[in-house]
């Protein structure tokens, strides 16, 4: 990966304000925070789709609506989340917390079901869950 310069160092005496120069570091800390919450962040997408996979094989039957429900609604706080670590959110850590719960109550519902995307799905969310718990426990100790 290039290494990135700040306004400072690329735009010194060409007339650029302190201003400019604190947007770029700005620029920088999220790039930094989208590196630490890297393995995470793909964890949570990779959730997100085999919920979505998963939601979508289970809408047509009756007896899989609960299943096709908490999926759809655990993908959206897979991608949710996803975001906040590219931002550096100050509230991943309580969102986190709230993202373990959610992925592993889908997860113990997909395990219900003896279909291959119900089990690739609980897979994954057992595998975020993992994740949100760590990124919970070394965001909160850090504050």
């Amino acid at each position: 990966m290039p290494v990135r310069l700040l306004a400072s160092d690329r735009c010194r005496g060409k007339g650029f304000s302190v201003k400019s120069e604190a947007i770029a570091a700005k620029n920088l800390i999220m790039l930094l925070n989208h590196e630490r919450y890297q393995s995470s962040f793909d964890k949570a997408m990779a959730c997100a789709v085999e919920c979505e996979h998963c939601a979508e094989a289970c809408m047509g039957n009756p007896d899989m609506l609960k299943c096709a429900r908490m999926c759809l609604d655990t993908a959206e706080i897979c991608r949710a989340i996803a975001t906040f670590m590219v931002r550096g959110s100050y509230f991943i850590a309580p969102l986190a917390m709230a993202c373990s719960d959610i992925c592993q109550t889908c997860a113990q519902e997909c395990e219900k079901h003896d279909l291959d995307h119900c089990q690739k799905c609980a897979q994954s969310c057992r595998t975020a869950t993992e994740a949100y718990r760590k990124i919970a426990g070394t965001t909160m100790a850090a504050t």
